[in-house]
């Protein structure tokens, strides 16, 4: 999560800054309140240093060390806390239902959804029907559609069956459908994000992204074929993704112990060792050994030793982490990397109140909406840690604004 105000819409890259929870712009601003929230309300512990300051972590396209982690390293620690608050507060959540439309008015209010219960395979045909009224207002908080190859490959025909996708399988697009069939604007459903930290050694998101995501500031990776780096390692998503592909190849990312952070180590490590995807080996020479690498990646190692030392990358103009080192004797923990679909940065238009726009790009009375189900939040490529600033902010909005609708 970065640390700023209400995230800013059509930003290239969702660029938002701060240090420590401190805002940059107070008053208007809400990402930090929101952050202090998630503390006060719900429990959500973030990771600290000894002295309980909040680790503050570089992230890959960011420009600067901006991001703070939950202190297991992953979303549950929001998401859990969040379903245990809802549940104390009496809330009923219903699962197992597929939203497959959504009812207006003679007014054009957005007064009620219908969901099918028991749908079958994603298939928004199926199920049983269950109409819901809306006294104050509808949220659409779907997510994104990166699991639905189908829609995902008809607006980018390269995402077909054979790219495999990071998301659980009801990431798929038949709410955003629905909302467009009743009038919402959709923006941006080519822009399509992969995850260039993922492991082509297992299925789906897996125990791999977790751990290689976190030693990307701290290791580097290299095309076995050449033991050459080819792009830097905290370049953004789209710009790592199509590096990988274009080389035709997993890379390697090579990682000693001493580098990889203690909250990763501890917490993401074993489990990647345990699914196979990580291997751990005694010295660089035994890492070699294993994967034939040429003589180059003797000089590239040395290359990147030297601009570690020195906080400056030659070679790719990395930002390098002020507590990095250079990669000592041992032991050495190799992953291999290939991108999987993650996130669609497409979705339903909304403006700064959460909510959704028609086609008119005037708002739908009584319907918002937050998270990877809109649009025109994160431009063209989403940077890390940013879409959790995004949700917690806009979905707390939507909520707030959906209850004062009249």
């Amino acid at each position: 999560m970065v640390i700023r105000g209400r995230i800013r819409r059509e930003k290239d890259h969702g660029d938002i800054v701060g240090q420590k929870g401190i805002p940059q712009d107070p008053g208007s601003e809400k990402s930090n309140e929101t952050w202090e929230w998630t503390q006060s309300e719900l429990g959500v512990e973030w990771d600290t240093d000894e002295d309980g300051n909040i680790n503050v972590i570089p992230y890959g396209g960011h420009n600067t060390v901006r991001t703070i982690h939950p202190a297991i390293g992953h979303g549950s620690a929001i998401t859990v806390p969040l379903t245990e608050k809802v549940t104390e507060m009496g809330v009923p959540i219903g699962t197992g239902r597929m939203v497959t439309k959504f009812f207006r008015d003679e007014t054009g209010r957005m007064v009620g959804v219908q969901v099918n219960e028991k749908a079958k395979g994603n298939d928004p045909t199926t199920g049983n029907p269950v109409y819901i009224k809306a006294n104050k207002g509808v949220v659409l908080a779907s997510g994104g559609f990166g699991k639905d190859v189908a829609w995902r490959a008809q607006h980018d025909p390269h995402l077909d069956e054979t790219v495999d996708c990071t998301n659980q399988d009801g990431a798929t697009a038949e709410a955003l459908a629905a909302a467009m069939k009743a009038g919402a604007l959709a923006v941006h459903l080519d822009w399509i994000q992969l995850g260039p930290w993922c492991s082509p050694d297992e299925t789906g998101y897996g125990k791999g992204p977790s751990y290689i995501d976190a030693n990307v500031a701290y290791g580097m990776s290299i095309d076995p074929q050449t033991g050459k780096r080819i792009v830097s390692e905290l370049a953004d998503r789209r710009v790592y993704s199509n590096a990988i592909v274009e080389n035709g190849v997993p890379l390697l990312q090579i990682v000693d112990e001493q580098n990889i952070p203690k909250w990763n180590y501890e917490a993401n490590l074993q489990p990647a060792i345990d699914a196979g995807i990580t291997k751990k080996f005694d010295t660089i020479e035994d890492v070699i050994a294993e994967y034939s690498l040429p003589d180059e990646f003797r000089a590239q190692l040395e290359r990147y030793n030297t601009y570690v030392e020195n906080r400056n990358d030659e070679e790719f103009g990395k930002m390098i982490p002020e507590d990095a080192k250079p990669l000592g004797d041992g032991p050495y923990y190799i992953t291999r990397i290939w991108p999987k679909v993650h996130h669609t940065m497409g979705g339903v238009k909304t403006n700064m109140d959460a909510q959704v726009l028609d086609v008119d790009l005037n708002p739908i009375p009584g319907f918002f909406a937050a998270g990877e189900a809109t649009g025109g939040v994160h431009g063209a490529c989403r940077l890390g840690s940013c879409a959790t600033a995004d949700c917690l902010v806009n979905g707390r909005l939507a909520g707030q604004m959906a209850a004062q609708s009249e």
